[in-house]
């Protein structure tokens, strides 16, 4: 289970930068998109990370920093949306 876990970690992990840098210059409704799939990923990162501290027992010390940098990227990633979706509706 434990080696499920980390590949869809890291899956997660990769899919985030590289779905926000597939939909950067694109037309601005597909950019969103891409935005949201990033969000997702996000999402997904956080709730697996804890599975490993209930099943595996580590301790949430290891892990806070990075549930600390997963909820700053998900804000950053909503604001980012937000302009985006903004500047669509102006145009």
């Amino acid at each position: 289970m434990c080696r499920v876990l980390d590949n869809q970690m890291q899956r997660s992990a990769v899919l985030i930068p590289s779905n926000i840098a597939e939909g950067d210059g694109g037309i601005n409704k597909d950019y969103l998109c891409f935005l949201y799939i990033a969000r997702g990923s996000l999402r997904e990162l956080k709730p697996s990370l804890l599975s490993e501290v209930s099943w595996f027992f580590i301790h949430l010390d290891h892990i806070s920093e990075s549930l600390y940098a997963i909820q700053n990227a998900v804000r950053l990633n909503q604001r980012h949306q937000k302009k985006q979706d903004n500047h669509s509706r102006e145009t």
